[in-house]
């Protein structure tokens, strides 16, 4: 069986690959044309894998037809690589051009699984607030309901069209290898060069990186052709995080709670996070705890993207 695996390089691209380089497969790592895998951080690139690594410009569907052709399953993360095109309308045109590339390549040979992630947003709200893969028995007010992705539309089709498509939906991602692109790292970024940290009335769901990873290959193994799985394995509210992360840092934060409407106004938090915090949204553990992932240590791994921000910074 052989694996093709997009943004290799990326922030959990790089943690599945690693995940990925234990199960014994033949993997074909793709990576941005201008992001050559030899870059990558990661101790894992060791004798004896087989490791194919390709330049791939997912926007070419002659490139992206070339790299389907011999695989059988497929993982692709471009929404939660995509942060560095800074512009949401930008971002989205790519994003669904890129599906139509990839679905079109997939429909002409037979793969087994396209296992790809989403955003929270994307997922429904239960009567308890909490943000689940099925939609509730029990009628949502609209006014509740999260904005949809505009991929969620794309996907349907595909499922429709016969495509073996299985969607994932991590948390907040936590992770050494974080280079302040996500919503939650550039949050960080701003408080530890400030000290100040705006907070609003909500809750906070997370998942280290390299935890994530492991969901998404047990989603590939056990997972059902048209389901959705949210990934978390931590639920705070979001000042009980910031008072954790007072006692890793070992200094005081300013805290500075504020109403959604005014943190949106002053822009004291990157839109994208403010908006997957809105109403105090967490994710259902369920999925998490049907495949028996394990909950990794949420802090130490906080600690160790911090302290690989001072490198970058």
């Amino acid at each position: 069986m052989k694996i093709l695996l997009t943004h290799a390089t990326g922030f959990l691209g790089s943690y599945l690959l690693e995940e990925l380089s234990r199960q014994d497969l033949k993997i074909k790592a793709a990576t941005r044309p201008e992001a050559p895998i030899q870059e990558m951080e990661s101790d894992f690139l060791i004798d004896g894998l087989d490791l194919e690594s390709i330049r791939l410009n997912l926007l070419n569907f002659q490139e992206v037809l070339e790299a389907v052709h011999d695989v059988q399953i497929i993982f692709h993360l471009d929404q939660i690589e995509a942060w560095e095109e800074p512009k949401k309308k930008h971002r989205q045109a790519k994003e669904k051009e890129i599906w139509h590339n990839l679905a079109k390549a997939c429909g002409r040979f037979p793969v087994e699984k396209i296992i790809v992630t989403g955003q929270a947003d994307s997922l429904e709200l239960n009567e308890q607030g909490y943000l689940i893969a099925e939609r509730s028995s029990k009628k949502i007010p609209r006014k509740r309901r999260p904005l949809a992705n505009p991929l969620e539309e794309e996907w349907e089709k595909s499922l429709k069209a016969g495509l073996p498509l299985l969607r994932v939906y991590p948390a907040n991602l936590v992770g050494a290898r974080e280079r302040q692109r996500t919503p939650l790292g550039l949050y960080l970024k701003k408080l530890l060069k400030t000290k100040k940290a705006p907070y609003v009335d909500s809750g906070l769901s997370l998942i280290r990186a390299a935890d994530a990873a492991k969901g998404l290959v047990l989603v590939a193994k056990r997972g059902e052709v048209g389901k959705r799985y949210p990934l978390v394995q931590h639920n705070l509210y979001f000042l009980a995080f910031l008072q954790g992360l007072e006692k890793m840092l070992r200094q005081p934060l300013k805290k500075i709670g504020l109403p959604f409407w005014l943190a949106k106004l002053r822009g004291a938090m990157e839109p994208t996070f403010l908006k997957s915090l809105q109403r105090g949204l967490m994710m259902e553990e369920s999925t998490s705890k049907n495949l028996s992932l394990p909950k990794g240590d949420l802090w130490k791994a906080l600690a160790e993207q911090i302290s690989a921000y001072g490198k970058i910074m």
